[in-house]
Parts: structure tokens; sequence; C-alpha cells
């Protein structure tokens, strides 16, 4: 039973490696320097400053449809209540989470909006593509290195079956280089994996691109920036099931880990 069910986890661990070697390959082939887009669209445009040719101001307070309730008594009203109505009694009721939405909001958009009034958007949104790229493809290889090494063994299981221990020469003179990277892949990965997190998440990067499209430019100029909207939210994307198959592939590894261990004697 334990080496069915560490075959079946073995064979997942292959799929999650070619899924990670898929998703790795696209945030590598998207994230290289010269395919940054805020860059591409400043560079085709040429302007001093990108905001010059289109200005998106941010959301006001005065944009943002929110429902205000004052009470006054048993009666609610429609509106932030008057300091006479206050002075009577009368308190503000607009649900807390408005509030909040709108401190978040009036906060994010002008800070955003005070640093576009002295820079290029390429840099205020610092997408981290020369850093991210580089781990992407060190950890492309790291992951091509360990399904190598699965097909190794999958090999030489396939030729002691049909050839006899015979075929055992095939791992023996693989051996050192398997040694190598079962010792260090892991290490090595995971150094790679936090490295291109903390330079494609932290800061004012794609994440917060996307927010500034989505919550504080004007609906008329977001179609000047839509393609590059587009282009990062796919990656985006893309790095979000990236993580999501890292996460998915250790649990199943420390699984493997579990089923491999040889039974204790009582």
């Amino acid at each position: 039973m334990s080496n069915a069910c560490g075959s079946i986890i073995q064979t997942i661990n292959l799929g999650l490696c070619i899924a990670i070697i898929v998703f790795t390959t696209r945030i590598y082939n998207s994230t290289k320097p010269e395919l940054n887009p805020i860059e591409k669209y400043e560079n085709e445009h040429n302007p001093t400053n990108i905001r010059l040719l289109n200005s998106p101001p941010p959301l006001s307070l005065e944009d943002v449809q929110i429902e205000k309730h004052c009470q006054c008594g048993e009666q609610i009203l429609t509106n932030i209540c008057t300091e006479e109505q206050i002075i009577s009694g009368c308190y503000d009721i607009t649900p807390n989470n408005q509030k909040h939405f709108l401190r978040r909001l009036d906060s994010f958009c002008n800070v955003i909006k005070m640093e576009l009034d002295n820079k290029k958007y390429s840099e205020v949104f610092d997408l981290g593509y020369v850093m991210v790229s580089k781990m992407a493809l060190g950890t492309l290889i790291v992951y091509c290195c360990i399904l190598g090494v699965i097909v190794v063994l999958m090999i030489s299981l396939f030729g002691v079956l049909c050839c006899g221990e015979g075929a055992l020469c095939i791992l023996a003179a693989c051996a050192p280089c398997i040694i190598v990277i079962v010792l260090f892949s892991g290490i090595t990965n995971l150094v790679l994996y936090i490295i291109m997190l903390v330079n494609f998440y932290k800061g004012t990067t794609t994440g917060e691109y996307l927010q500034y499209y989505d919550e504080c430019m004007t609906v008329a100029d977001r179609k000047d920036y839509y393609n590059i909207y587009k282009e990062l939210s796919s990656i985006h994307s893309d790095m979000t099931v990236f993580v999501v198959l890292n996460a998915v592939g250790s649990f199943f590894n420390y699984l493997g880990s579990c089923f491999s261990k040889p039974p204790e004697n009582n």
C-alpha cells in the first residue's frame, strides 16, 4: 500500500514539476527587461513625462458613489450630518467599511499622483523585471535538472525491469550529478523563489499598477493604458499560479518523503 501511494505521489510530483516549468517559462519570457510594457509605452510616445500625454487624475471623494446616512432620532437621512444636525443630537451612520474605503482610496491615489507629478510611470512603478527574469531563469534551470533526474531514474527502473541489473550502469554513470542535484536543488530553488517573489511583490510594482488603473484612473483615460494593464494582469495571474503550484509541490514533496521512509521494525 505504501509503495502504491508513493508511486502515485511521485507521479503527481512529476506533473507538478512540468507545470511549474511551464509557468516559470511564461514568467521568464514575459519579464525580460526589454519587454517592460510601461517603458515600451514611454519610449514609443517619448514624452518628458508620460502624464503630459494623458493625465489620469485620482478619484476624489466626490467621485465615489457611496451611501451617506445621518440618523436624527428615529429618522434616517440620506446625507452626511451637517454641523447643525450634529449639535441637535444627530449622528453619522455611514457604514464603516465605506469610510475605510474612502480613506484608503484617497491615500493611495493621491500618493501615486504626487509621485507622478515629478516622475514618469516607469520611475514610479518599478516592475522589477531585471531581477524577476533572472530568478525565473535560475528556477527554470533548477527544475529542468530535477526533471532530468526523474527521467534518468525512470529510464534506469525501466531498464532494470527489461534488461536486468546491467542497466544500472546508466544510473551509476549519472550518480555524481544526481547526488549534487538532490543535495543542492532544494535550497537553491528556495533562495531563487524568495528573491523572485520579493522583487515581484515589494514596493510599487505590478499589483500597485493594476490597483491604480482600477481605482484611480478615469474611464476615459484607461483606454490609453489598457494594453499595459492587460499584459501586467496576465503576468500577475501567471505568478499567482506559480506560487500556488510551488505550495502544492512542497506539500506533495513532504508526503513523498514520508512514504519513502522505511518502515520501523518493532
